[in-house]
């Protein structure tokens, strides 16, 4: 039987304030085992009074980048979530699937490597080290073949 583990954000972040990633990825920790379980987690935002998306990139956000729509909607609940921020959940939402692909890239030997300019959302080749931009941080990659999450956990 799958069992619902219920998570109050306020009582777990300590604050009636969501708005850091810190505090996004301490959400995203306790929600992460609870779905690799196949379980079902109840995020309650009853006591939530300010909210912005930095807190809800990491701790909805990124979950796109393990899981499809339908596997997270099978396995996460929202409860208590404002009406004057759904839009803002909705924008997580849809950059989350349009912005964190799951696909392996085929990163090509160092004379022609690929590039993914994820702030300009385009791939282009260069003839130096590889780098994948995502905002202002950068990683230089030099594996052959990588998988893009991986190098989101390593920003």
């Amino acid at each position: 039987m799958r069992r619902n583990v219920y998570i109050n954000i306020a009582e777990k972040t300590g604050s009636p304030s969501a708005l850091t990633q810190e505090q996004g990825n301490l959400i995203y920790n306790e929600i992460l085992p609870v779905i690799q379980q196949g379980d079902q987690v109840t995020l309650d935002f009853d006591q939530i009074e300010r909210m912005i998306s930095p807190f809800l990139n990491n701790a909805i956000g990124q979950l796109y980048g393990t899981y499809n729509s339908e596997q997270i909607s099978d396995c996460l609940i929202i409860k208590g979530f404002p009406d004057e921020k759904k839009a803002t959940l909705n924008t997580v939402i849809s950059n989350a699937k349009n912005f964190i692909p799951t696909e392996k890239l085929s990163i090509q030997p160092p004379e022609k490597r690929l590039i993914h300019d994820y702030k300009k959302h385009s791939f282009f080749h260069t003839d130096q080290t590889a780098k994948v931009y995502y905002g202002y941080k950068c990683i230089d990659q030099t594996s052959i073949s990588c998988h893009v999450r991986s190098m989101f956990q390593a920003l």
